[in-house]
């Protein structure tokens, strides 16, 4: 029984490898740049916030102004674009779920690896220009795959749980879009959350996009061992709201079906 349990989870895991690849295959192919665009978006995307926040706008005195603006966006597009793909993810796959019986938790986490892909690809494009513009963080580099699982684990905790009830309050689109715009401006992209008044600066410790996106400051610029205390919470409040997720669509599972043809 346990054999085939591994068995089933091991084709799972293929299967949401494999739909992921296939999805971003897809949208390259319909892009005349094809693979080259994967490349040239995120640069085109950075370059306008940089242009906009780091020269028209003041930035007061933070140390290597780009490279710290550009962490922000990197670690904020990973977290939004799989959350934003997510929502809707069992209603786009109807026509897949009425042909074979998928766990419902699959279709958040091809969401997740989708962009989780394109993470590693600009991550890599970011450590060259760190490098080039001079930030050698030295040892504390080698927290930076703590940092990286805790992330992960929140987006993927994220994305189970908003997929599991947009099914039933399909309206909660706007909220996500609305909570997302928000956190956008509340978790220090553009500023350094530790210059505020201290009751405002513990309060961003509440905030996991804003100790996330600090932990990674901290690992690839500022060359820190980054807040394990926080990364321990984010990571715990992930396992609670991940469980709380899972539980749902396992919950409803077969439900979803009858949801997503209605």
């Amino acid at each position: 029984m346990a054999a085939q349990r591994l068995t089933a989870n091991l084709h799972l895991a293929q299967l949401i490898w494999f739909r992921a690849i296939c999805e971003l295959k897809a949208k390259s192919a319909r892009d005349h740049l094809n693979i080259l665009w994967w490349f040239l978006e995120p640069i085109l995307y950075m370059s306008v916030f940089y242009v906009v926040f780091g020269v028209l706008m003041p930035h007061g005195d933070t140390e290597n102004f780009p490279a710290f603006l550009l962490i922000g966006i990197v670690v904020w597009r990973w977290f939004a674009g799989a959350i934003q793909q997510s929502v809707p993810c069992i209603p786009h796959n109807a026509h897949l779920i009425n042909l074979i019986y998928i766990p419902k938790y699959a279709f958040p986490l091809m969401a997740v690896v989708q962009h989780t892909i394109k993470f590693v690809i600009v991550l890599g494009m970011l450590a060259v220009f760190l490098w080039y513009s001079g930030a050698r963080p030295g040892s504390a580099v080698l927290w930076l795959p703590v940092v990286l699982i805790v992330q992960f684990a929140f987006i993927v905790a994220c994305a189970l749980f908003i997929a599991s009830i947009h099914p039933f309050v399909p309206d909660i689109r706007g909220l996500v879009d609305s909570g997302l715009l928000m956190l956008f401006f509340l978790s220090g992209i553009f500023f350094e959350i530790h210059v505020n008044p201290d009751g405002w600066s513990r309060l961003y410790n509440y905030n996991p996009v804003a100790v996330l996106v600090t932990a990674f400051r901290d690992t690839m610029l500022r060359g820190s061992v980054p807040d394990l205390g926080l990364l321990l919470w984010v990571f715990l409040l992930s396992c609670a709201v991940g469980g709380l997720g899972y539980a749902i669509l396992r919950r409803y599972d077969r439900l979803y079906v009858k949801l997503s043809v209605s």
